[in-house]
């Protein structure tokens, strides 16, 4: 317990350093004392769940990939977290059989009111999209109702994560927790044809999901077009949900003065001299916070690069092995700043200095643009 609540604390603050601006909004009721199952979009990996399983108003039970629970020690840590194991075909016959005894888990999750996190989607991928939605989440919800009888809702709340830039450090994020999706409606399709009443559930949870998303085309040629469209707009609005407002309508083809209609404050870009002036200020303000965390940065890149294959999850994996590295660099700072002063100030003047600009390069990367 004591545990979790340590992780959950870490990577929340983890998470204030690697975004300038996480903004959450609630379209609907959040069922606070009610088994749920949160149902997000999945296009950066690792954060996605990070973000969900740390900041959500409760803290939910998540579903990890089974390659991950190989060894005694990483099941009991992966456990205390709250992480449950699915397995693939990839990982054996063998292993696929576990799945009968995981499913369980999830229903005993929803038995006793917790909240089960859920992506949909099954895969993760680096684009503005939102793919055809697995038929899992309605077994398990209907699984679940059949446990209990039908006797109480329990609702799928559809969360979409709109990230303003995927990769890179300081961007912004918006969660916006849609309207819950209810379980109790399929109640008499379900008794009737179940297939069919989990085609229906999974398409209301896709059709609840779209409207919390900017959705480009899906072809290669009209997805370069919106993006290019998209571009200019970025980062005008500091409100997200004015911001996402007018991506929305300029990745749909509308010009600025229709993405403008109705909208909040703009951040003015200025003149060339302006904008000029932002870049060099934005640069200097970033460079040390760059410079300092450089052994970190470096080493996370690298052994990323070797032991991480699949492309989407570079960047999630990155931030995970920052999100340790950083603090032992703190440490080796400080001990070799120890050896070399007598001064407490002025040995702890690093742990207060480090920080500090890796804030500032969060916070003002983005004049640099």
């Amino acid at each position: 317990m004591v545990l979790r609540w340590v992780l959950r604390a870490w990577i929340r603050m983890a998470l204030w350093f690697r975004f300038r601006k996480i903004q959450w909004v609630f379209h609907g009721p959040i069922p606070m004392a009610e088994g749920a199952i949160i149902a997000g979009n999945h296009q950066n990996s690792i954060l996605d769940s990070m973000t969900l399983a740390s900041s959500s108003p409760r803290i939910p039970f998540t579903l990890s990939r089974g390659s991950l629970f190989d060894t005694a020690l990483a099941r009991a840590f992966l456990s205390t977290i709250r992480m449950i194991p699915v397995y693939r075909f990839r990982d054996g016959f063998g292993k696929m059989r576990k799945n009968s005894e995981v499913f369980r888990q999830f229903v005993e999750v929803l038995r006793r009111d917790e909240w089960l996190l859920i992506f949909p989607e099954g895969n993760h991928e680096l684009r503005y999209t939102l793919r055809r939605l697995q038929k899992g989440i309605a077994r398990i919800v209907f699984a679940a109702q059949e446990d209990q009888g039908w006797e109480k809702e329990i609702p799928i709340l559809p969360v979409g994560l709109q990230y303003e830039d995927h990769t890179g450090i300081g961007g912004r994020l918006l969660v916006q927790f849609g309207h819950p999706v209810s379980s109790l409606a399929f109640r008499d399709l379900y008794a009737e044809n179940p297939k069919e009443a989990e085609r229906g559930l999974t398409q209301s949870v896709f059709e609840a999901l779209k409207p919390l998303l900017i959705i480009p085309p899906s072809d290669e040629a009209g997805y370069r077009a919106a993006m290019e469209r998209w571009a200019p707009n970025k980062g005008r609005f500091p409100d997200l949900m004015d911001q996402f407002r007018s991506d929305r309508d300029f990745v749909a083809g509308g010009g600025r003065d229709e993405a403008e209609a109705g909208s909040g404050v703009l951040v003015s870009g200025g003149g060339r001299t302006t904008k000029a002036l932002r870049r060099l200020a934005g640069f200097c303000l970033s460079l040390p916070g760059i410079i300092l965390h450089a052994p970190p940065t470096l080493a996370a890149v690298g052994l990323v690069r070797v032991f991480v294959r699949d492309v989407p999850l570079i960047p999630g994996a990155r931030f995970l092995v920052a999100m340790f590295l950083v603090p032992i660099w703190y440490l080796m700072v400080l001990f070799i700043w120890l050896g070399r002063t007598e001064s407490l100030f002025w040995s702890l003047l690093p742990l207060l200095l480090m920080p500090l600009s890796l804030w500032f390069w969060s916070r003002f990367r983005h004049w640099v643009r």
